[in-house]
């Protein structure tokens, strides 16, 4: 493995300071995600969720992190993400550890804005995602996308120029868009790279 499993470990690689949000005239409806962590038999896995499939719905079987949209009851971005966490998987916030905030990704396709922090789920109860938005939680793991992320020449590169070509397939469908974005940032943290 390339960086540590545990959690003190990650949080020296992944909590620096908090990103600059973006200007407000960047800003869309505000979104909130997780871009949560596991540790299986001694491998990090990225917990990903791939949505229902219902006509009209932006995120229609695409695969993408657990969140939605910040309501006015949050009391800021990350207390949103933790609600949707709970909405979306069944699990308690508290079985999370947050490692840092990856920053804010906008999202043309959903007019939104998403700010999305990193996540170290204990691995613990029985997740039951939200039938609604949820067709299942995908675990993958890490080091594959580490090999796709150097293999494509992504490491060092900034996530924003790449565009379209920044894509990580896994064994269930494509990584692409918003949460490809947030998937780069966090591994250029794990490797050392820019955000």
């Amino acid at each position: 493995m390339l960086f540590p499993a545990d959690a003190k470990g990650l949080h020296a690689l992944l909590g620096r300071p908090t990103p600059e949000p973006p200007t407000p005239e960047r800003i869309y409806r505000p979104y909130a995600s997780l871009f949560p962590l596991v540790e299986r038999k001694g491998e990090l896995r990225a917990l990903l969720a791939q949505k229902q499939i219902s006509p009209g719905y932006i995120w229609s079987g695409q695969i993408g992190m657990v969140g939605g949209g910040v309501e006015e009851s949050d009391r800021d971005d990350l207390a949103a993400a933790l609600r949707e966490w709970e909405e979306e998987t069944s699990l308690r916030p508290e079985a999370l550890d947050v490692l840092g905030d990856l920053g804010w990704f906008p999202s043309a396709l959903a007019d939104a804005t998403l700010h999305v922090f990193a996540a170290l789920w204990d691995g613990g109860g029985d997740p039951r995602p939200d039938e609604k938005e949820i067709a299942r939680l995908i675990e993958t793991p890490l080091e594959a996308l580490i090999h796709t992320h150097q293999e494509r020449g992504y490491a060092g590169a900034d996530g924003e120029s790449l565009g379209e070509r920044l894509v990580y397939p896994i064994e269930e469908g494509v990584i692409w868009g918003v949460t490809a974005r947030a998937t780069h940032a966090l591994l250029e943290r794990l490797l050392g790279g820019s955000r």
